[in-house]
């Protein structure tokens, strides 16, 4: 598995992620049919946090020369050392390990920076997988947001995460 930071030219393989009604089912994602929409959304994506210094990624996650994934952290506060861990995984590559293997790396990379502290995540409660991942990378429960995602028809809590390095 590697990471590469994702690119424009990406777009027409991310398709088959965005476009999997599955696989963005917990996320803040939404539906992509097209790629013209696709690409459009992504051009404004790539430019979030770009220049600062808490911000990791959007990664294209590769395996086998096959972009299954995006993964990355969301400076969320520079003062006190806080970013957003997130990540989505194709549904076909689901239930391998792979998630963890990516949020592993990124937290390898993660903390090496000094000024980040704290890696803040969040789970949709009925997504197991999700929170079990966190959980086993060493992530502890923090709170919870009743009703906190909402999504279509589906309203779930959401487990809240932190993971601090100091």
């Amino acid at each position: 598995m590697t990471f590469i930071p994702t690119q424009q030219s990406d777009c027409e393989a991310l398709l088959g992620i965005f476009s999997d009604a599955d696989t963005i089912l917990y996320t803040n994602f939404r539906q992509f049919t097209d790629t013209d929409a696709l690409g459009v959304f992504l051009e404004r994506f790539l430019t979030i946090g770009k220049e600062q210094p808490l911000q990791y990624g959007p990664y294209s996650i590769y395996l086998d020369y096959s972009l299954i994934g995006l993964c990355g952290a969301q400076q969320q506060d520079l003062q006190l050392g806080i970013s957003e861990l997130w990540y989505v995984l194709h549904k076909d590559y689901w239930g391998k390990g792979l998630a963890k293997q990516a949020v592993a790396l990124l937290l390898q990379e993660c903390q090496s920076n000094p000024q980040l502290k704290s890696l803040y995540a969040e789970a949709v409660d009925t997504n197991t997988a999700s929170w079990r991942i966190l959980e086993k990378m060493g992530f502890v429960q923090t709170g919870a947001l009743p009703g906190g995602f909402a999504k279509g028809d589906i309203v779930a809590d959401i487990r809240c995460y932190s993971c601090n390095f100091n």
